[in-house]
C-alpha cells in the first residue's frame, strides 16, 4: 500500500475566516489536548475531494485539477454556524450552485484516478496511529459524501465548541491538493491554484464572532 496517497483538493480560507477558526480550534486544544492544533502543517480548509491515489499518478492528477479550475471564479461562501458530530466540531458552510459545480466537477474529473482502498501507510502520519474510520471516510468518500451527500464544512477540532458564531459571508480563491494525515487533517501541501480573481469584485472577509 506504500504507493498509495490520501490526499485533499480543498479550499483555503481567507485571513480572517482563517483567525477565526484558529481561536476556536485553540479553544478546543486547551479543554482536551487530544486532538490536533492549526499550525503551518494542519490548514484549516472545505474539502471538495477526498480519495486515494497512486503516487505516480500525481502529476495527471494535479493536471485534472488544473483543467477543472481553469477560469472559474472566486467562491463567495457563507458560514453558517458551529456544529458537533462524533468528536469534532465543525463549520457548516451554506452549499451553493458555485460550491456544489466545483465539487461535482472534480469528483467526476478524479474518478478515473481514484483507488478504491488504502491504509494507514498512505497517510502523513508522522508516527500516529490512523484510525479504522480515518481510512473508512477517505475510501468511502465518493459514495458516502459526495454529490448529493455533499456537506461542505471546516473541521475545527476535537470536542465541544463553546464559543457562539453568527454566519458571515467570506471569498475563498485558493484551491490545494493536500496530503491527509490523522484527523483527515490537510498536513502537506502538494501543489495549489488560484482562482481567476479578475471574474468577481471581492470584499473583505467579516469574522463571526458573537461580542
Amino acid at each position: 500500500m506504500k504507493e498509495l496517497l490520501a490526499v485533499d483538493v480543498a479550499l483555503l480560507l481567507p485571513e480572517e475566516t482563517n483567525e477565526l477558526c484558529k481561536q476556536i480550534n485553540t479553544a478546543l486544544v486547551q479543554d482536551g489536548p487530544t486532538g490536533f492544533a492549526f499550525d503551518s502543517t494542519h490548514f484549516p480548509h472545505v474539502t471538495l475531494v477526498q480519495q486515494f491515489v497512486l503516487k505516480s499518478n500525481l502529476a495527471a492528477l494535479c493536471s485534472e485539477v488544473g483543467k477543472v479550475l481553469k477560469g472559474r471564479s472566486p467562491l463567495r461562501l457563507q458560514a453558517l454556524e458551529t456544529a458537533f458530530a462524533g468528536t469534532t466540531t465543525y463549520l457548516r458552510i451554506a452549499k451553493t450552485k458555485a460550491l456544489r459545480q466545483i465539487h461535482d466537477d472534480l469528483v467526476n474529473a478524479l474518478a478515473g484516478l481514484s483507488k478504491s482502498r488504502g491504509d494507514g501507510s498512505a497517510f502523513f502520519s508522522q508516527g500516529q496511529s490512523v484510525q479504522g474510520w480515518e481510512i473508512e471516510y477517505v475510501s468511502e468518500y465518493r459514495e458516502a459524501a459526495s454529490f448529493d451527500r455533499y456537506d461542505p464544512h471546516v473541521t475545527l477540532g476535537v470536542g465541544r465548541n463553546e464559543i457562539p458564531v453568527q454566519p458571515f459571508s467570506f471569498t475563498a480563491d485558493l484551491v490545494g491538493l493536500y496530503h491527509l494525515g490523522k484527523h483527515c487533517t490537510c498536513r502537506r501541501r502538494l501543489q495549489e491554484w488560484r482562482l481567476n480573481s479578475e471574474a468577481l469584485n471581492t470584499e473583505s472577509s467579516k469574522s463571526g464572532l458573537k461580542s
